[in-house]
This record gives C-alpha cells, sequence and structure tokens, in this order.
C-alpha cells in the first residue's frame, strides 16, 4: 500500500542490547541500562501519527524488561537544525544512525544534526555529532547518518529483523515525544509504547502503538524476538476520540536494500524469530 498521508519529522534512535546481537543465539552478557538540557520542541512538518484510543505510552526509566531496556538505550532523540525539526532514530553499528527519508533525505540536512542517546525523564542523556550524511532512500522511508565519536563502542546496536511481521504480532516501540497536545511546552523524552501489528505487506505494516509527529524514524520491535521488524514511519487519523493508524516499513525490505545496494553500511541482521539474547540479566 502507498502511503500519501503526510509524513512526520520525528524520531531518532538509541538501543542498548545484552552482548553480541546475532541470529537466535546469544551473548551472555547482562544489559546495562546505566550506560546509557533542555530541549525544545522543534517544529512539526505534518499532522499525523496517532494516538489510539487512550494515550497509553510510559517512560523508559522504570521499565523491568532488561532486553527492552537495552534495545530502548539504542534509540535517540534526532535534532535536525537545517530543517528546524526532530525525529527519532536508532543505531545500526558503531557509528550509523538509521532514520526516516523524510527527516533526512539529503547531506544538508545532516549539517549540525546531533542525536542524544538516553534522554529521558531522569537524565539529559549524551549527545553525539552526526553530521555525515551517507544514503537515503524515499521508497523505503530511510535516511542513515554517520556520527562523530563511535557511539556503538558503548552503546548497544539493533539487530534487524530480515523477515516480515504476521498480523497479531505483537510489537513495542521506543520514540522521543511527549503529550505536547496537552502541554506545549513539554519535553520529548524517550517513550515505550505497546502495540500490535494490524496488517502486513512486503510494503508496509499497520500497528496500533501510541506516536505522534515526533516519532518518526523510531524502531518497531517485535516483542517476542527483540529485533527492529519495521521502521515507523507515518500515521493516519480516521476521526475524532483518537482513531487512526499507524504504519511502518518492514525492515526486511531495507535490509534487501543495503546489503544490495550500501554493503559498506554494516549491519547485525537476522533471518529467524528466536529471541535476539538467550539471558538478559533479568
Amino acid at each position: 500500500m502507498k502511503l500519501t498521508t503526510t509524513l512526520l519529522v520525528a524520531a531518532a534512535f538509541s538501543l542498548t542490547a545484552c552482548g553480541k546481537g546475532g541470529g537466535g543465539g546469544g551473548g551472555s552478557s547482562a544489559a546495562n541500562p546505566s550506560c546509557i538540557e533542555k530541549l525544545d520542541l522543534f517544529n512539526e512538518s505534518g499532522t499525523n501519527e496517532v494516538i489510539i484510543g487512550d494515550l497509553q505510552w510510559q517512560g523508559t526509566d522504570d521499565l523491568s524488561n532488561a532486553m527492552v531496556k537495552a534495545n530502548a538505550s539504542a534509540t535517540a532523540l534526532i535534532r535536525i537544525p537545517a530543517k528546524s525539526s526532530r525525529c527519532t532514530g536508532f543505531l545500526i553499528n558503531d557509528n550509523m544512525i538509521m532514520t526516516n527519508h523524510h527527516c533526512v533525505s539529503q547531506a544538508s540536512h545532516a549539517r549540525n544534526l546531533t542525536a542524544t542517546f538516553g534522554y529521558t525523564d531522569k537524565s539529559k542523556g549524551k549527545a553525539f555529532t552526526c553530521d555525515q550524511f551517507v544514503t537515503a532512500n524515499s521508497g523505503l522511508d530511510i535516511g542513515i547518518v554517520k556520527c562523530q565519536g563511535n557511539p556503538g563502542k558503548t552503546l548497544p546496536k539493533v539487530v534487524l529483523a530480515d523477515y516480515q511481521g504476521e498480523t497479531k504480532d505483537k510489537i513495542y516501540i521506543t520514540h522521543q515525544n511527549c503529550n505536547y497536545k496537552s502541554n506545549p511546552s513539554c519535553k520529548p523524552t524517550q517513550k515505550y509504547s505497546e502495540g500490535v501489528v494490524m496488517r502486513s505487506n512486503r510494503s508496509n505494516i499497520e500497528h496500533n502503538a501510541d506516536t505522534l509527529p515526533g516519532s518518526s524514524g523510531s524502531p518497531i520491535f517485535d516483542k517476542a524476538s527483540h529485533k527492529v521488524l519495521a521502521i515507523h514511519n507515518a500515521g493516519a487519523n480516521f476521526g475524532p476520540n483518537n482513531g487512526g493508524m499507524n504504519y511502518g516499513v518492514p525492515m526486511s525490505e531495507i535490509v534487501d536494500y543495503l546489503k544490495t545496494k550500501h554493503p559498506e553500511v554494516q549491519i547485525n541482521a537476522s533471518g529467524d524469530r528466536k529471541p535476539m539474547y538467550q539471558t538478559c540479566g533479568e
């Protein structure tokens, strides 16, 4: 399904993983949730991405699942001064972050771009300059930038799911946002949203996890495996009372594209549904 809705600028990622990622097997080292400024909300470039029903996201500071906390550590707030906007993104290797094409689509958009990992209700996090444009693809709605300082040397990286999600798969999203509709002065701290895949095909997935503009570019995790099933990129409001649907681009299509067109972009991808790690110190 070709999305024609106005896409939002929003999202950057930060994820912490236990040990080395890989197929279904595992490292045994525990996740370290502790490794992980006053920010103004930048302008949004759209009005889609929706809260569905009651707002049910929560801050990531008090999450109890070690693997979820680890993945959250790899999600970052992306500030894009060249566009006076913000997004979410996530760490895919030692020095590269993936976000949406509608957030970063060309080299000029990366000028002075920063990614702040661990920006939560209780922490200001750590910012890295990520001003080197790597690639972008409008059809897959991805943009990749390179960071100075190799954040992935101290922060774990996500594992990308090289398989298609299925209807009723349980998912969760880690993203940078706040309910600015109720509180315009709020800060886009890290949030955790649960949901379900409502429909899935090679072009996109539909899901019902709560997001708002600013969540674009966030990783959608398969709850069973903790691998990135898709990249969140859009939403549609179907009417009053928080009705609507959110969308993402399947990571399996993005993995194929990167392996074929950009083999220089190192990724950790897995084609099975086994958990990313056997033990995570819970």
